[in-house]
């Protein structure tokens, strides 16, 4: 079955996540794929229903939508991913100032079925306000130009930039930049510039459809702000990343392919027909 159809839908979150979200601590960060398992959720979960209900994704789905390679422990991963989401929150910062903390999933409902190789997910009812019936004050984006994304921080920063493409450019303090992007992990700026900006603004020019160039404004030997400007792709360039979203065959399936051919190898071999025993006896003779 062909997935990679789900890589057209949309993603939508209020900008009361988009640009004020933050973990607390590194323990309560998304890792990769916990990050790529939440995007495809809420594609899902708005293309189809007004209220959240239990999903169900198996893991060749997930892998194929996500662009994720076969092979080594990554069923394992995904499940570890599945397990631990029920303990991973983050804050925000509401309108009123007041901050807020919220968790990702129902952990009574999210778990792996190992049999089925089966992931079963429910988005916490409290996102709900955040995440439906969305009206103005939200940012949108297919869910295809987060997919190839491999920084973990390359999602954070791009849903933080797109938020303000309508205003083409942001001023960022230096505080800010490294706990709304950073998850305040990145105390040395120097760490911050290598591992998360640097490399998530790659990914986010090459693969998505938006473009960013930032420069930093130094004080004294010390970066203050970043400054960043932010335009959307032209539509002939969107157009070139999402013809590679047409499916080919997955790398699931070729090594499926390759074992099962491992498993049972072609021992017949056909015998050449009369003609061309022919050319080939006055070939050699020629």
């Amino acid at each position: 079955m062909d997935f990679s159809i789900e890589k057209y839908l949309t993603v939508a979150q209020d900008n009361c996540i988009c640009q004020t979200a933050y973990s607390k601590n590194k323990e309560k960060d998304l890792t990769i794929y916990q990050k790529q398992l939440m995007f495809l959720t809420i594609a899902r979960v708005q293309k189809e229903t007004q209220t959240f209900k239990i999903e169900e994704i198996t893991f060749k789905e997930f892998m194929d939508i996500m662009d994720i390679p076969v092979g080594g422990n990554t069923e394992r991963k995904i499940a570890e991913c599945v397990e631990t989401l029920g303990n991973k929150s983050f804050v925000i910062i509401e309108p009123n100032g007041k901050e807020k903390e919220l968790f990702w999933v129902n952990p009574d409902v999210t778990r792996v079925d190992w049999t089925e190789k089966m992931i079963y997910i429910q988005l916490n009812r409290d996102l709900e306000k955040y995440l439906l019936n969305l009206d103005g004050n939200f940012t949108s984006f297919q869910l295809g130009f987060v997919t190839n994304f491999k920084g973990k921080y390359s999602f954070r920063v791009y849903e933080y930039l797109h938020s303000y493409l309508g205003l083409g450019r942001l001023i960022v303090k230096r505080e800010d930049a490294l706990r709304i992007l950073g998850s305040s992990r990145y105390r040395h700026i120097a760490d911050f510039d290598r591992y998360v900006l640097k490399k998530s603004v790659d990914e986010i020019n090459e693969y998505s459809d938006i473009d960013v160039k930032y420069y930093r404004r130094i004080d004294r030997k010390n970066i203050t702000h970043y400054f960043f400007i932010i335009r959307k792709k032209d539509p002939e360039d969107i157009e070139i990343i999402q013809d590679e979203w047409v499916p080919r065959e997955s790398e699931y399936d070729k090594i499926k392919k390759d074992f099962e051919q491992f498993l049972n190898p072609s021992t017949k071999k056909e015998a050449p027909n009369k003609k061309e025993k022919n050319n080939i006896y006055e070939s050699e003779i020629l």
